[in-house]
């Protein structure tokens, strides 16, 4: 009886999404849709805010390998389903926008100029 309660104890916790994650819908696994790119989400290494961390990526070629670098850091809350962060690539540094549409999907608006911008929809892999 007693194994049987703590494997029911591991599985719950193993499939329920952390205190963490549910005061902060976006940490997680992300794959935009084009399937260019999925990323993690989570506390950055130095503690503060959150960022962004390629964990998987298909190149053009030519590309510049972008694999385990933070692409997107200093994401802080910005409204309700919405933040904001850094967008970081080969030495640029842009204003990025976050905004939560569902559980399951995101967008990422990166933007050089008040007009010049870029956004991408991602969908949730896991938590």
């Amino acid at each position: 009886m007693t194994k049987l309660i703590v494997a029911l104890a591991l599985a719950s916790s193993l499939s329920a999404p952390s205190v963490a994650q549910l005061a902060n819908p976006i940490l997680g696994v992300w794959r935009q849709d084009d399937g260019a790119v999925t990323v993690r989400i989570a506390q950055c290494a130095s503690g503060t805010n959150h960022c962004a961390i390629v964990i998987d990526e298909k190149l053009q070629l030519g590309e510049p390998s972008r694999l385990g670098k933070v692409t997107v850091k200093d994401i802080r809350p910005a409204g309700s389903m919405r933040w904001t962060g850094v967008f970081v690539d080969q030495g640029t540094t842009l204003g990025a926008k976050i905004r939560q549409l569902s559980p399951t999907a995101m967008t990422f608006k990166i933007c050089a100029l008040a007009f010049l911008c870029e956004t991408k929809r991602l969908q949730r892999v896991s938590r």
